[in-house]
């Protein structure tokens, strides 16, 4: 992305998105940052010792050998030091590599996006879309945006993707086109910072775990129906889900569905993942709370 990291970072923070948008770089991708900063770096030096070389009978520059400096060391954990300091980026693992190796065959002998001219080109786009299609992270997401200026290089992948993931997956071309389209997913949470900012506050998770703790859960074991005290509660994600009910009269007020992801234990020992649903209005008065059963 380049010059527009700074600009998605600052859009994800300024609407409070945190929660819901994650960034991620295919391991391959670090791999070629990697040996183009050996590479320069090789090169620097080449040139300083040259440069050193020339200059000592003019200027007494006498050296005692090179500096102690290892690149291979320096230089990759840096790059995923930076990634982790400006805004948590995940990295997407090489994995699978028998599995994408076969793959990488088949797609040139095929001559299958991002291959192309007769399996002889594309190699470097096939392998990271290999790293890409080859990831297990993407269960927990809804979409996927492949940001890449060689969209066409990669046309189709996006049913191979869905294929294989069941995921919906963008080809994203420039920072205009992707800041749009996720305006256009996550608009009640832009258009209502103020209540997105009410259910982060400490009150709001409090009585997420109070009302929850008031319920009982019901339950057939069996063939017997039983009721069960709900004795401790743990908030996973105080906002799991959103959802923005309008009203239908000038005189009402819009409601807010927070579907939160909430860990329970009942008064048999068991434990168990819940969705606690609260709604409140625009005022952010408690309007109703309920779990699912």
């Amino acid at each position: 992305m380049g010059g527009d990291y700074p600009e998605l970072l600052k859009f994800v923070k300024l609407n409070n998105l945190e929660k819901f948008i994650d960034l991620a770089i295919p391991e391959i991708v670090i791999d070629e940052l990697e040996m183009q900063s050996k590479k320069s770096y090789f090169n620097d030096l080449e040139a300083l010792e040259n440069m050193k070389t020339r200059l000592a009978p003019i200027m007494g520059i006498f050296t005692k050998g090179r500096m102690a400096f290892d690149p291979d060391n320096h230089i990759r954990k840096n790059i995923e030091k930076y990634l982790a300091d400006k805004g948590n980026v995940k990295i997407l693992k090489m994995k699978k590599v028998d599995d994408i190796l076969d793959h990488l065959k088949k797609k040139a002998f095929l001559v299958k996006k991002p291959f192309k001219n007769n399996g002889n080109g594309g190699f470097k786009d096939a392998i990271l879309w290999e790293n890409i299609l080859h990831s297990d992270i993407f269960s927990k997401y809804e979409t996927i945006y492949f940001f890449t200026e060689n969209a066409n290089d990669f046309e189709g992948c996006g049913t191979e993707f869905f294929k294989k993931h069941g995921k919906d997956f963008k080809i994203v071309v420039n920072y205009p086109q992707l800041e749009t389209l996720l305006e256009e997913k996550y608009i009640d949470l832009i258009e209502n910072i103020s209540i997105f900012k009410f259910i982060k506050d400490d009150y709001f998770k409090d009585y997420v775990e109070k009302s929850t703790k008031d319920q009982r859960l019901n339950e057939i074991n069996s063939g017997n129906f039983e009721d069960y005290k709900i004795t401790d509660v743990e908030i996973k994600d105080i906002c799991h889900d959103f959802e923005k009910i309008d009203k239908l009269r000038e005189e009402e007020m819009d409601l807010y569905k927070i579907i939160s992801l909430v860990k329970i234990t009942l008064d048999n020992g068991q434990k168990k993942e819940i969705l606690a649903t609260t709604t409140i209005d625009e005022d952010r008065q408690f309007i109703d709370f309920e779990i699912e059963q």
